[in-house]
């Protein structure tokens, strides 16, 4: 019996997504460079947990690291042996990248989605994401918070399709609702955004708002805790990094955001293509004419051509691309809302817009990485138009080796 071409090409997408994850395994296992960039920060960290008087003295002495309290305790459960032998101190975020592909995948099975371990796989494509699971960096442990929120909300929210409507709403779901929010939020302060993004999925009756609501109570308890001793969102030694706005760091959000979203799933701005077209080149020529939008891509890999100049051209064209990307993926989104409201759509965009505002907050800098933070609600929101044929397949391939090339970069140059 001969398949489908279809059937053979998605075969062929998840094949290649899975052998994207073990080459990526494979590179972080054979690197033998001790902690840089930025592991060395999240490392200290957890090796000052333990001469720390009390916790309250470790929280508050923090000078090396604005991030939650997560990954350190992390790191600190580990040994301190453990976290200065390389690469044994990056292979947790590989074990949790592996449980978030298999916990979107188990979400975008209860819902209209054909495929949803190649969704999932898909994720694999997005910039951060081979940088934060390579590194010991800190946003791979709170995306799983993400990950598992999404998910109980779901199984949460799922309970108005029984034929009951006044059956109660499972406790244990509810449990892992708000376990979810404690380790996403702990993990990295700003997820405290999402928490509409996932109150749309899991409210969809009125009794739902008290039970509903207590999980989240429950869920920022912890970091609430933590930057009452901080006196702020930062640590008091970091206060800096957390005082004021930066506007334009959610403007630069939107359209990595754009960008993102082109690459995984360019059906989308398909079915909106007049007005996702008009919105991009009006968005590229404001820029030229003085908007001042400016975006830094890919600063360590750009070493890789060997040319100041090629490189030049390389971001700018690029940032051209993005820029444009950005508006029409405003416009695509808010069309298909308008023509076909879905609940989980509406939810993994929010929490994608979300995301990039709270980047607002960040202001001594910007990295991709706080937009890669979104990818759970970019699977979840995308997964329907995704295409996982020979486009599909390319567009995975030559996204994975980009990733690779830049991780590969931060080895050798960072």
């Amino acid at each position: 019996m001969t398949l489908p071409s279809s059937v053979v090409a998605a075969k062929g997408y998840l094949a290649l997504g899975i052998a994207g994850f073990f080459a990526l395994v494979l590179f972080v296992g054979s690197q033998r460079r001790p902690a840089f960039f930025d592991e060395p920060a999240h490392l200290r960290q957890a090796t000052e947990f333990a001469p720390a008087p009390t916790l309250h003295d470790w929280l508050t002495n923090n000078d090396s690291s604005a991030a939650g309290p997560l990954s350190p305790l992390l790191f600190v459960t580990m040994g301190v042996r453990t976290i200065e032998r390389p690469p044994l101190f990056r292979i947790p975020n590989l074990i949790l990248l592996a449980a978030i592909t298999a916990t979107l995948a188990a979400y975008l099975r209860r819902q209209p989605v054909p495929r949803p371990l190649a969704g999932a796989l898909a994720m694999l494509a997005l910039p951060p994401i081979w940088v934060c699971s390579g590194l010991a960096l800190t946003e791979i442990p709170a995306m799983m918070g993400v990950a598992a929120a999404l998910y109980a909300a779901d199984r949460v929210g799922a309970i108005e399709d029984e034929k009951n409507a006044e059956t109660a709403l499972p406790v244990g779901w509810l449990a892992m609702l708000a376990a979810g929010i404690v380790v996403a939020s702990c993990g990295r302060q700003t997820y405290l955004a999402i928490l509409p993004a996932l109150a749309v999925i899991a409210v969809r009756r009125r009794a739902d708002l008290i039970p509903v609501g207590a999980a989240f109570g429950v869920g920022i308890i912890p970091i609430a805790a933590v930057m009452v001793a901080w006196g702020g969102l930062a640590p008091p030694l970091l206060r800096s990094w957390s005082e004021g706005l930066a506007p334009t760091h959610a403007v630069v959000a939107l359209c990595y955001s754009g960008g993102i979203a082109f690459w995984l799933a360019p059906r989308l701005f398909q079915s909106h293509w007049r007005g996702a077209t008009v919105s991009a080149l009006v968005a590229i020529g404001l820029n030229m004419a003085g908007l001042g939008v400016h975006l830094t891509l890919f600063t360590s890999a750009q070493r890789f051509l060997g040319h100041p100049q090629l490189s030049a051209i390389a971001e700018a064209i690029l940032a051209a691309v993005l820029i444009g990307a950005g508006a029409a993926w405003v416009f695509a989104v808010l069309s298909e809302i308008l023509r076909r409201p879905s609940r989980m759509f509406i939810a993994g965009a929010l929490g994608v817009l979300l995301l990039c505002a709270s980047c607002m907050a960040i202001k001594h800098q910007f990295s991709s990485r706080y937009i890669g933070m979104a990818a759970p609600f970019f699977i979840s929101m995308l997964a329907p138009w995704m295409g996982f044929g020979r486009w599909g397949c390319m567009r995975l391939a030559v996204g994975m080796l980009a990733r690779f090339a830049v991780l590969a970069s931060y080895f050798r140059f960072a």
